[in-house]
């Protein structure tokens, strides 16, 4: 544990005053005479020191081995490497080579990673992608953005029979964004001098924030899906389907305003949030009951898991604080 001493500020000609490090800290960080340190002042009168070496990229690397392991295992690994700021993932196995196509699968969610180099029995793939310069808060814009478009999408092929379902390509690339957030996110709680992290809540709050929006935006891609197999939900009858694009767009607004809420920190909107989705929740379980056609049922389905989802962004405001 780190012993709290104190030090005395000495002044060092007529306006520069300075204090002495630690020589423990010096050693632990490898910082000698003329290197430079990051001084960053908080607003609480913090004044918090941070070795140079911290704000560049820290090169770490990790073995991944295949022996014995399913394609999704070494999916979710590698997929786990790089969330935790790994710089470099070495996979390994007999015959490795093998699973070149199903990495460069993986790849195409990874943002910023590369095949280095490709052996019989090892695949080494380096990460180029520099938390330090990447403000979570952009991340968190064009996943909004993104998720935005496909409510609007969906929408606009049930009410003008739209035949384009291109928009759900655009999966991959939200599953790109959370991966990048993640990490955004994972480096930032080695380095709390981050502006963007204020505390250890604001840290727990965007990371559920980000796997909420992942989560709304796998549904609305699925609910495309549906509406594709259905043809646009043509067997169902015209009040089924008025129904659905009227839900759809309840949901849709509910879930704009818990943005804004999560944005401003208010807790009365927030409060607003919960009470809309669980009428919207509601609404499906109603038309659930007397719904014969299979696809409505499960695009029914669907929105009411996305409206509960949309709750959940709502408490996350909610509980940061017990009371207005």
């Amino acid at each position: 544990m780190e012993k709290t001493n104190y030090r005395k500020v000495i002044q060092l000609g007529k306006t520069t005053h300075c204090i002495s490090l630690p020589k423990a800290w010096l050693e632990k960080y490898c910082v000698e005479r003329g290197d430079t340190v990051l001084v960053d002042s908080k607003p609480n009168g913090d004044l918090i020191i941070i070795p140079n070496s911290q704000s560049q990229i820290q090169e770490s690397e990790i073995t991944i081995n295949t022996k014995n392991k399913k394609p999704e295992e070494i999916k979710r690994n590698t997929i786990a490497a790089y969330i935790n700021n790994y710089t470099e993932i070495n996979v390994i196995g007999e015959n490795v080579r093998k699973q070149l196509t199903n990495i460069n699968k993986i790849l195409e969610l990874l943002p910023a990673t590369e095949i280095m180099d490709v052996k019989k029995d090892s695949i080494i793939i380096k990460v180029f992608f520099d938390a330090n310069n990447t403000p979570i808060k952009n991340v968190i814009t064009r996943l909004n953005m993104l998720t935005v478009s496909l409510f609007t999408h969906i929408k606009d092929v049930l009410i003008n029979n739209g035949k384009d379902y291109e928009f759900l390509k655009r999966e991959n690339q939200i599953n790109r964004l959370c991966f990048m957030g993640f990490r955004i996110l994972s480096h930032a709680s080695n380095n709390p001098h981050k502006t963007y992290l204020k505390d250890e809540r604001n840290f727990l709050s965007t990371w559920m924030l980000i796997d909420q929006l992942e989560k709304i935006a796998d549904r609305l891609c699925s609910l495309g899906r549906i509406l594709k197999s259905s043809k646009n939900l043509q067997n169902a009858e015209k009040s089924c389907k008025k129904n659905v694009i009227q839900l759809i767009s309840g949901i849709e607004s509910a879930y704009k305003t818990s943005l804004l809420s999560f944005y401003k920190n208010d807790r009365a909107v927030a409060h607003k949030i919960v009470d809309m989705c669980q009428e919207n929740s509601k609404s499906c379980n109603k038309r659930l009951v007397n719904c014969q056609d299979k696809y409505v049922v499960l695009a029914l389905e669907k929105l009411d898991r996305i409206s509960t989802i949309t709750k959940h962004i709502g408490m996350v405001i909610i509980d940061q604080k017990p009371i207005d």
